[in-house]
């Protein structure tokens, strides 16, 4: 879906593996379409996971050239100097970091969970000129209207229908007017050239099943100390109830 949308929003409920998604829709674009250059802009904290993830799903190939960038000045401007299919990025590099982002011109941006990263008009513009985009939001977008409409107005940079269909809701639903059937169903055609967005049940039968293993780890010695305290104590809450 994303890959022949070109630019897209994957909305599904949390835990249903948007990232893995992300990644094998990369692989498409990259084997089918010629994109080469990556850009995944994500928290700080989500850096190193995604980094993982690449390494684990991806392959030993895109794992060698996937970089995190991160540190001082003239360490972040080696790292743009040295060969990387996958650049991983927080959102303050867009700023600090514009010119080598210029300079390299992703093919293929990727916008992990944007309810986080706090990003500005500038920040959108400056990624604008991307051509292929993928925003992965599993945060209940219902919530989030001005977040969903900066999101759907970015990605629908040819105004196909998607952006004009959302304002049409949005407008309906500030009206408080109840919007007939077949404008649900138009309404709902349109978007769903740009978005997707699936429940957990909607792909249920999809999913593999779940394996719950236990596993006995011994406790550390800080760890074991204050789980005695702890015990100790709910143990004289327990006599006292007795």
């Amino acid at each position: 879906f994303a890959v022949v949308a070109g630019r897209a929003l994957l909305a599904d409920e949390r835990g249903l593996g948007k990232s893995v998604q992300a990644i094998a829709a990369t692989q498409l674009w990259r084997r089918h379409f010629g994109v080469q250059r990556v850009l995944v802009v994500c928290a700080p904290a989500q850096r190193a996971g995604w980094q993982r993830a690449w390494q684990r799903i991806a392959g030993s190939a895109v794992a060698d050239e996937t970089q995190v960038v991160d540190g001082g000045h003239h360490q972040r401007q080696a790292q743009w100097s040295a060969p990387a299919g996958v650049r991983i990025v927080a959102p303050e590099a867009l700023h600090t970091d514009g010119a080598h982002l210029a300079h390299w011109a992703p093919d293929l941006v990727l916008i992990d969970e944007p309810q986080q990263l706090n990003l500005h008009a500038d920040d959108w513009a400056l990624l604008q000129p991307i051509a292929h985009a993928l925003v992965l939001c599993g945060a209940p977008l219902a919530d989030l209207p001005a977040l969903t409409d900066t999101l759907v107005a970015w990605l629908d940079v040819q105004r196909l229908g998607p952006l004009a269909a959302l304002r049409e809701l949005q407008a309906a639903s500030e009206a408080g007017r109840a919007l007939g059937d077949a404008d649900i169903e138009r309404l709902t055609a349109a978007l769903s050239r740009l978005m997707l967005q699936r429940q957990r049940d909607d792909v249920a039968d999809q999913l593999p099943p779940v394996v719950h293993s236990e596993r006995l780890l011994p406790l550390a010695p800080g760890q074991r100390a204050a789980h005695d305290q702890h015990a100790a104590a709910a143990r004289r809450l327990l006599a006292g109830w007795q």
